[in-house]
């Protein structure tokens, strides 16, 4: 860009450092990328079951464990016949209501991670590639603000000495 000095060098190679990591992220990332892009498709053909993931797995682990202690609580705490039917059965609600909420939260979460790979948000690389754009420009704006800064220098001086050869061929004309 323009003339070349130091500050432009080393902004360039900034700009190029910046593209540099940014295409290296990108290309690092590509088989995860391409993995959860096959899985987004899956999802959003209907042929993938959330229910058959690892986070499934632990989400349901984890509220069996508090329904098993609730339940077992309830027994011991609550006098058999209606009154523990009833509280029994709300806990299986509550169990219910739990594993739907983990499976809604699961399958939204993938329906977010499709939308963000097709609408290319996921890839961190793009930051890299604006930052160097961004670089490049501000350069380009400030080489522009130094060239304009000169340009107004020259005019002010050409018009200085064009006043004071107009003011001397005034003054030897008398």
């Amino acid at each position: 860009m323009g003339k070349s000095s130091k500050r432009n060098v080393a902004a360039d190679e900034a700009v190029t450092a910046q593209t540099d990591i940014a295409k290296k992220l990108f290309n690092q990332s590509d088989p995860l990328r391409q993995q959860l892009f096959g899985q987004s498709n899956d999802f959003l053909s209907g042929n993938f079951d959330v229910t058959n993931t690892p986070q499934f797995a632990a989400g349901k682990n984890i509220q069996e464990q508090q329904f098993a202690r609730a339940r077992d609580a309830t027994i011991g705490n609550t006098a058999e016949g209606g009154g523990l039917t009833s509280a029994l059965t709300n806990l299986e609600g509550q169990r219910a209501s739990g594993l739907t909420n983990l499976t809604g939260s699961l399958a939204e979460a993938q329906q977010n991670q499709a939308v963000g790979l097709g609408t290319f948000g996921a890839v961190q690389g793009q930051s890299g590639l604006a930052n160097a754009a961004s670089t490049q420009a501000q350069l380009a704006a400030a080489e522009s603000n130094a060239n304009a800064g000169k340009a107004g220098g020259l005019g002010q001086a050409a018009g200085a000495l064009g006043a004071a050869y107009l003011g001397s061929a005034k003054f030897s004309n008398k």
